[in-house]
């Protein structure tokens, strides 16, 4: 894709149709870029400074040939100091767990994880539950993609997600930028971005039918919330009502 301008302003975007390889014009009043790991590389094809580098880890899940043994989610962990947590839910017949999160350096054109970072994962949830014993041929899917990370070379997710107006950044008028952080807050992020265009076009907003959840910055770690919880346990009942509002929660599982 190409973007399409007319005096410093985005009025669309130039694609190439995959099934008959015809260019496309799509105009548009405003164009919201939401490429993922392809973020930098798509604000420099519209002339937009990028406003942070692309910093990426690499995250996957396994569904496993493996018969749970329960219902609903659970959490497991190997026994031993600072180990990872995941989670194990019965799916298609097998065992979907995860996460497991790698340091990615290679740019936005990611290939499945490796073996060696398959077996990693899966010495961790042998570990952590030495019945399920499987192996790199119990996989029989691997759910894997890119997620923004905190820094180079870390496994921390960016804490809160990136809205950009690029006009701000001697980038084109009418270019949005987002970059997204977890599903269970995409609604909130999408209703930021909308109602940002629509003031910029000083077009109005329909109304929601539903009020908008409170803006909090993310959940507590455990050991803050545990903390937190000792000194005043009403604040700490707050903070988990804010959170519980603010997401995408509508089971015990979530």
């Amino acid at each position: 894709a190409r973007p399409l301008g007319e005096r410093g302003r985005g009025v669309g975007v130039a694609a190439v149709a995959r099934r008959t390889g015809h260019p496309v014009a799509l105009p548009a009043p405003a164009v919201i870029r939401c490429a993922g790991p392809w973020n930098g590389t798509i604000a420099d094809r519209f002339g937009a400074r990028p406003t942070r580098p692309d910093l990426a880890m690499l995250a996957f899940n396994v569904l496993l040939d493996r018969a749970p043994g329960f219902d609903g989610a659970v959490a497991i962990a190997p026994p031993a100091p600072g180990a990872r947590t995941y989670f194990a839910y019965p799916s298609k017949g097998g065992l979907l767990a995860g996460t497991y999160q790698a340091p990615w350096t290679d740019g936005p054109d990611a290939g499945p994880p490796s073996a060696p970072l398959l077996e990693a994962c899966l010495a961790d949830l042998r570990a952590a539950v030495p019945a399920l014993d499987a192996t790199l041929q119990d996989i029989v899917r691997t759910h894997w993609g890119l997620l923004p990370a905190r820094a180079r070379g870390s496994i921390l997710l960016t804490r809160r997600p990136a809205v950009v107006r690029h006009a701000d950044h001697a980038g084109p008028i009418g270019l949005d930028g987002v970059t997204a952080i977890k599903f269970t807050t995409t609604r909130l992020v999408a209703e930021t971005v909308l109602r940002r265009v629509h003031r910029d076009l000083r077009r109005p907003l329909p109304d929601a039918d539903h009020s908008s959840p409170p803006v909090v910055t993310g959940p507590p770690d455990l050991a803050t919330l545990r903390d937190l919880w000792a000194r005043d346990p009403d604040r700490a009942r707050d903070r988990i009502r804010a959170v519980v509002e603010s997401e995408a929660v509508l089971e015990t599982e979530d």
